[in-house]
């Protein structure tokens, strides 16, 4: 009864202190041991804590232990209640030592942080200790004590669980205990540490996140015809619901500022830890290669960058897109094999993601970065750089190392798109065309590369067109010979006008040798324009109205005869024009 008394009087004492409101916690045990807890507050509103502080008010939050000097080494503490916490003569301590935190009053507000170390002050929460505890790099044990001495946190922390030189280790939840392994992660940030400021690896309050590698669809279905179903994963990270968010698909080509957006769906309500799937069908996609882009937007989410992901996506294009349009496959002594690629599209192509071989090698990327093909652009493809000596200096050229060797009696060459598909396919013959030093022509890029009538040798002086029209191009073959003679009557007498007549020509047959006789009225041949001479199926001869000898021709009619003969030299089509000479009056 006495020591009741004792005790009662003591809440006496505490109640009539002035200016003060009090709680008071009795707790009776056996053999008449009481545990008296009290808290009280001054006059400003500040907590302090007399006696005990509850477990896990305070924790040990990041641990910087392998620096290069003793001084940079710190341990971080976090107050995870909802009061001010004061932290005077609080200790902490390790396996050799334990040194006070401070004599002096330090109060610590809910959800702040401060640093303990050896260095002087930081542009942080920071309590400098002269004689701070020197941390172990292979492991240490910590214990953190109240001014009471009651045990607050502890730890034995270990390398494996993270940190590293000059890179902190973090504590991942404050809720869960600080001796699990588990709860503890090298810092990720890219300071390597995070004092004073929340963990890099710890949730925020609102944090909304993309699964990591959670974008997928449907690899195989590469068709443009057919739709395509993109999902992907969001998982709330922070510690609060998130309702007002959206989710963005869109898609971007390969190599392009530019960004279409697909569909855009809402996010319901996410709990924290929860994670659900979100799906859409991409319908009429165009073929190329893309990224395709799930982005969350929110104006809650205090980690944005964990808000995108991106995944290429590519789609296939229509056969003949693409074509193999020339092909050098016997070239002179010291200059290289090539082929030319036509784009028959009416938009880009680009062709980092596109591939070629021929019958004996595997296939290889045509370009090793971004190389875009525009409508009706030629580009040449070949093994070294010798290429870029015998053809146009303007032409687009890929120089690619795993350029194969073409046969030179036959081969079968082939462009894939992005998705592998067969795109082009060309099983050449020598006896299709192409000489020593002559290139393989194909008579319109646009036509099917299959058949042995659509090529033959290039008729070009320089032995190749690459980079440029086809020396044997036409659109659409004549079903006969076409032969018109302008100006007619023309006037070869030096004066400028009228001196030249262009003689020109459309034959039914890609390729041709060419012979031009010019005879006057009496069937005598006066002029030879063109002995044997190989064509395309179009072409053009100037008469400037002098014979063989060099002398001009008389006024009068004559006769223009064309003949075109195969490579077997016989006769293709024979054509005859009268043409006029005649002087200005």
């Amino acid at each position: 009864m006495k020591f009741l008394c004792f005790v009662l009087s003591i809440l006496s004492v505490l109640s009539t202190k002035p200016g003060v409101s009090q709680t008071k916690e009795i707790s009776l045990h056996s053999k008449d041991t009481i545990l008296i807890k009290s808290a009280y507050s001054n006059d400003d509103g500040v907590s302090e804590q007399k006696k005990i502080s509850e477990f896990g008010a305070i924790v040990i939050n990041e641990i910087m232990y392998n620096t290069d000097e003793r001084e940079e080494e710190w341990i971080e503490l976090y107050n995870t209640r909802e009061n001010t916490i004061n932290l005077k003569n609080w200790t902490i301590g390790d396996r050799r030592k334990t040194v006070t935190i401070t004599s002096g009053d330090y109060f610590i507000n809910s959800g702040e942080y401060v640093v303990l170390g050896s260095a002087e002050q930081k542009n942080y929460p920071y309590i400098s200790i002269p004689s701070f505890i020197e941390l172990n790099n292979t492991g240490d044990d910590l214990v953190l004590k109240d001014s009471s001495g009651a045990l607050i946190d502890s730890l034995t922390y270990d390398p494996s669980w993270g940190g590293g030189r000059n890179i902190s280790l973090e504590r991942i939840y404050y809720e869960n205990p600080g001796f699990e392994a588990a709860n503890w992660q090298t810092c990720q940030d890219s300071l390597k540490s995070t004092p004073g400021s929340l963990n890099s690896c710890s949730p925020k309050q609102y944090d909304l996140r993309i699964v990591e590698n959670s974008l997928t669809f449907d690899t195989e279905n590469t068709e443009p015809d057919n739709p395509l179903t993109i999902s992907v994963k969001i998982e709330n990270f922070g510690r609060n619901p998130i309702s007002e968010a959206s989710l963005n698909f869109s898609f971007s080509p390969l190599y392009s500022d530019s960004q279409q957006n697909i569909e855009t769906l809402k996010i319901s309500e996410l709990l924290p830890g929860e994670i659900k799937e979100f799906s859409i069908i991409w319908e009429n996609r165009q073929p190329g290669t893309f990224y395709i882009i799930a982005d969350i937007q929110t104006g809650l989410d205090q980690v944005p960058d964990n808000n995108i992901l991106e995944k290429i996506c590519s789609t296939s294009y229509p056969k003949g897109t693409l074509y193999i349009n020339e092909i050098m496959y016997n070239p002179e002594p010291g200059n290289c094999e090539w082929i030319e690629i036509f784009n028959a599209m009416d938009a880009n192509i680009e062709l980092f993601s596109w591939s070629f071989s021929d019958s004996d090698a595997d296939p290889f990327g045509l370009a090793d970065s971004s190389c875009i093909i525009t409508p009706g652009e030629y580009i040449i493809i070949a093994k070294d750089s010798t290429i870029c000596e015998t053809i146009n200096n303007t032409s687009k050229v890929i120089i690619n190392t795993k350029f194969p060797s073409l046969n030179n009696t036959s081969d079968v060459l082939y462009i894939y798109d992005a998705t592998g598909k067969i795109i082009d396919k060309v099983n050449y013959d020598e006896n299709w065309g192409g000489a020593k030093g002559k290139s393989l022509e194909k008579i319109n890029p646009r036509i099917s590369g299959q058949k042995a009538n659509n090529w033959a040798t290039c008729v070009s002086s320089a032995g190749h067109t690459a980079g440029r029209e086809n020396s044997i191009y036409t659109k659409i073959l004549p079903a006969a010979t076409q032969l018109s003679i302008t100006p007619n009557p023309f006037s070869p007498d030096g004066d400028g006008i009228e001196d030249t007549a262009a003689i020109t020509y459309s034959l039914p047959s890609a390729t041709a040798f060419i012979n031009l006789k010019i005879f006057d009225i009496n069937g005598r041949m006066v002029r030879f324009l063109a002995n044997h001479e190989p064509s395309g199926a179009k072409g053009t001869f100037l008469w400037n109205g002098f014979n063989e000898d060099g002398q001009r021709c008389r006024i009068g009619i004559y006769i223009v005869l064309l003949e075109a003969l195969n490579k077997q030299k016989a006769n293709i089509t024979v054509s005859k024009k009268t043409i006029v000479l005649a002087l200005p009056l």
